[in-house]
């Protein structure tokens, strides 16, 4: 069971696309024990040169943070993504965060999900990594990132295999 609701069965394989511009790096590369040891699933982080986070597959928003800091998804094909700006961004309690969808909304791919402000995120002292987690990866053979160092918005940035 992942992180959202079930269902849907999930596809062969499934491409998702970068939800926003800047530098691919490891989840491990992460200040942060949940995210860095891939306990909510495997992924990767994207350091963000753009302020505006991107639908990455069609599907399902599942699920939006009272803190607007993070965004749950549904791919038509059954794959939940967890998309979380920033490193502790929740104790901004929405400051700086502009969510444009609401959950049991259809999104197509590269429509945008939110705008979000990289300045005030790092004057409050918190990083502002994009963070792209598949968190029912245990449905899947293999989750293999595609891309590393810059990725523009809507580039293959990762496999989802069955």
């Amino acid at each position: 069971m992942g992180l959202f609701k079930q269902g849907r069965r999930p596809a062969a394989r499934l491409i998702v696309k970068a939800p926003v511009s800047g530098e691919v790096k490891p989840l491990a590369s992460l200040n942060d024990g949940v995210f860095s040891e891939a306990l909510l699933g495997p992924g990767c982080v994207i350091e963000p040169n753009e302020d505006e986070l991107t639908a990455p597959f069609a599907g399902e928003v599942v699920m939006v943070a009272a803190t607007k800091h993070a965004i749950g998804l549904m791919s038509d094909e059954g794959v939940e993504l967890m998309l979380h700006v920033g490193l502790d961004t929740v104790n901004l309690n929405g400051e700086g965060f502009q969510v444009e969808v609401q959950p049991k909304t259809h999104v197509r791919a590269g429509e945008r999900l939110m705008r979000f402000s990289r300045e005030q995120i790092q004057t409050a002292g918190y990083p502002d990594g994009v963070v792209v987690i598949v968190t029912n990866a245990r449905l899947f053979k293999q989750v293999e990132t595609l891309k590393e160092g810059m990725v523009k918005a809507q580039e293959d940035l990762l496999s989802v295999s069955k």
